[in-house]
């Protein structure tokens, strides 16, 4: 309700500054200081409540304690700071020193004077609503670039902005090693709370210290620094209040107790070990409990099977777990799974059981996948995609590499191949299953050559044998086709030749730099009737991996169209 009071009263104050409305601010600022006063009183029973625990339990409670002391200490801190940043306002509202250096004049048992105190009968504060010095200390005369000196509001900001990350940042280990900090409900509250962003006004930006503090009266400006005041000492009293429930936050209290079966993994390379946690979900580390360990089962694995224990007996180490390792080398390929038993002493000192199943576990083989992403050769010359997965092992674990040839990993489980010489490709691959690296095998590939592009002629290939005149003259060139090749590459015509022979045995030659025709071809095409033919010969590319192909010819007969 104070709150809302003040921002009425501020929403007011740019439409008249009466003194009724100055009046006002000064009730609100009596209010406020009432309520802070309460406010401490709350932070101040938390930490009583603390120091109490620390009499009855002081290795779970000292950790809480420290930190409680340490934020009392920070907030006391920054709450005399603003208290004495309201006497460096008021000092230089009444003094008509810019820097409020007299500021000690205008403070009593270490807080800033009240608004309305009196001198000899006289107010202290004379003018209430001075806003041209205070504003000098504050903002300074330039509203879009507030000055960021001593006393400025720019420092008070940083200081409100510091304390918050200093609450949000707290971490402490407990009795039991574990790391506590505040709830995220609560770091959420001190983000909003403690929130001093610019705003847009009319298009422009306006800062937090020139919206709250330029050309704003000073019995405002006071009454705004209390509120602020009271969002630091409700943050003090939160924190104190978490840090005091954190203390017996974790205890737990039982009516039951059952078994935890955690197997370390569930798939296995014969050889290697099978390890399986089982600990009470409940336990007590002054009581050791022991498993059991029967034969295999063929049922649920959710439904336990009671047995008689035998000779193979597991106990707890000091954390309360019972760790069960077979070894797999004499099992066969397939799914395992075991009966056991834990026994436990209850509170009674009795010995309790409860049977369990070990989950299905699975020993398979060393394994190994390797898939080319595009091809099932790799080329020459190009960078070929790979994938390789290995059964059991997480794609980010997996390590591959291939003598002689470029073997470079693009992500988990994906890599690119260059091949060099040779006319194979060994991928050895390594992988980490259940925190030990394995060698994985080796997967042999073919390295070939691309294969010879197809040349085009408008159409027209090796395999063709006409054309209508009107196709041959409208050709604008030889292109180089990979026909039936999956992989994204590309082949130039370097040049060709057209060749005509004529009715009467004339040979007439036409060579191109390129693939485009050249005036002499195209004039040579012009001149050809139905019936007779020309051939595209000495057709040369270059490929993708840098060499030059001599390419298949194309003879072509002209008909009608």
């Amino acid at each position: 309700m104070i709150g809302m009071m003040y921002l009425v009263l501020t929403a007011l104050l740019a439409l008249n500054v009466s003194k009724e409305i100055l009046d006002a601010f000064i009730a609100i600022d009596k209010g406020v200081t009432r309520t802070n006063t309460t406010i401490d009183g709350k932070a101040s029973n938390s930490l009583l409540a603390l120091e109490a625990e620390m009499e009855k339990d002081p290795a779970k409670t000292k950790p809480f304690l420290d930190k409680a002391q340490d934020i009392m200490k920070t907030a006391d801190a920054l709450d005399t700071y603003i208290e004495e940043f309201k006497a460096h306002v008021m000092s230089a509202s009444m003094t008509g020193k810019k820097d409020g250096s007299t500021y000690a004049d205008f403070m009593v048992d270490g807080r800033a004077i009240p608004l309305d105190m009196k001198l000899d009968g006289k107010f202290i504060i004379r003018k209430p609503d001075e806003n041209q010095n205070n504003t000098a200390l504050l903002v300074g005369p330039k509203p879009d670039a507030p000055r960021q000196d001593p006393w400025s509001a720019y420092e008070l900001r940083n200081k409100l902005e510091g304390f918050r990350e200093e609450l949000k940042n707290i971490q402490l280990t407990n009795a039991t090693g574990e790391s506590w900090s505040l709830t995220a409900g609560l770091k959420a509250t001190l983000d909003s709370t403690f929130s001093y962003k610019s705003q847009m006004e009319d298009e422009k930006e306006v800062f937090w210290e020139t919206k709250n503090f330029y050309h704003v009266p000073l019995a405002a400006i006071i009454t705004y620094l209390s509120t602020i005041e009271t969002t630091v000492k409700k943050a003090k009293a939160d924190v104190l209040e978490e840090l005091q429930k954190g203390i017996n936050a974790k205890d737990l209290k039982f009516t039951d107790v059952t078994v935890a079966v955690v197997p370390k993994q569930s798939y296995v390379l014969r050889g290697d070990s099978f390890v399986t946690e089982v600990y009470l979900a409940a336990f007590d580390k002054t009581r050791q409990t022991k498993v059991y360990i029967g034969g295999e089962y063929t049922g649920q694995p959710g439904v336990a099977t009671p047995f008689t224990p035998g000779s193979e007996v597991y106990t707890s180490g000091p954390d309360g777990k019972v760790r069960i390792k077979k070894m797999t080398g004499g099992m066969s390929l397939g799914d395992h799974g075991f009966r056991g038993m834990i026994e436990y002493q209850d509170a009674d000192g009795s010995n309790k059981q409860i049977p369990f199943n070990i989950p299905p576990f699975t020993i398979a083989e060393p394994a190994l996948v390797v898939s080319p992403a595009k091809m099932n050769v790799f080329y020459r010359g190009l960078p070929n995609p790979v994938e390789i997965s290995v059964p059991g092992a997480d794609l980010n674990k997996i390590e591959a590499s291939c003598a002689g040839h470029q073997l470079v990993k693009d992500g988990p489980g994906k890599f690119t191949i260059t091949p060099g010489a040779g006319a194979t490709a060994d991928i050895s691959v390594v992988a980490e299953i259940n925190g030990a690296k394995k060698q994985m095998g080796v997967k042999q590939f073919r390295v070939k050559r691309m294969p010879d592009p197809v040349p085009n002629f408008n159409g027209k290939y090796p395999t063709d044998n006409v054309i209508t005149k009107t196709q041959a003259k409208n050709a604008q060139g030889i292109l180089a086709e990979m026909k039936d090749f999956d992989f994204e590459a590309k082949a130039t015509i370097k040049s060709y030749t057209l060749v005509v022979v004529s009715p009467d045995g004339k040979i007439n030659e036409q060579n191109s730099n390129g693939n485009k025709q050249g005036d002499g071809q195209k004039a040579a095409i012009e001149k050809l009737k139905p019936g007779q033919s020309f051939s595209l010969e000495n057709i040369l590319c270059k490929m993708p991996d840098g060499t030059d192909r001599k390419l298949s010819n194309i003879t072509l007969r002209i008909i009608n169209g």
